[in-house]
């Protein structure tokens, strides 16, 4: 069903998903999650970039738990304090980069989302595909290989990219 309700009026459920989160629909909004534990390397490599990203974007960044304070440091110290701000409607119109450590609501993040920055596990792969969402993959470089494996087909379909300097952390 919500595949059906955003492909009727994809214009109207990104705008929800984006109000409910405090975030303008009318901008670009790339989302970085690096699940609930959270990605150091993806949290420090995002966080860096932060002032050029806010040139182009709004940016929500989901750090992980216990995470946040670290990305807000790094944040404030590459593109300023200003510029940090939380998540929900009472904070829509204040800063453009959005942190928290981690959102009950994803379906809210992934609604609004021009791009993904994230792991490329199973579920992220297939919610990220389902709703049509371009995505940056991080696979998680342990085990066998599986979460490359998991994002390797929708990669291959031109659904997403690899971070490359990214998989060797």
């Amino acid at each position: 069903r919500l595949i059906d309700s955003r492909e009727r009026d994809a214009r109207v459920s990104r705008r929800d998903c984006a109000q409910a989160l405090g975030l303008d629909p009318d901008r670009p909004i790339i989302v970085v999650t690096g699940g609930s534990l959270g990605a150091l390397s993806l949290n420090a490599a995002v966080s860096s970039a932060a002032r050029d990203l806010l040139r182009h974007t709004q940016v929500v960044h989901l750090t992980g738990r216990g995470k946040d304070v670290e990305v807000r440091d790094m944040v404030a110290q590459k593109a300023g304090a200003d510029v940090i701000n939380d998540l929900g409607p009472t904070h829509a119109g204040m800063g453009d980069y959005h942190i928290a450590p981690y959102l009950e609501r994803i379906d809210l993040a992934f609604g609004c989302a021009d791009l993904v920055i994230c792991r490329s596990g199973a579920g992220s792969v297939c919610e990220l595909s389902a709703l049509g969402v371009p995505a940056v993959y991080v696979p998680l470089p342990i085990g066998n290989g599986e979460q490359r494996f998991n994002a390797a087909p929708v990669v291959d379909a031109g659904g997403g990219v690899w971070w490359m300097t990214m998989i060797s952390r």
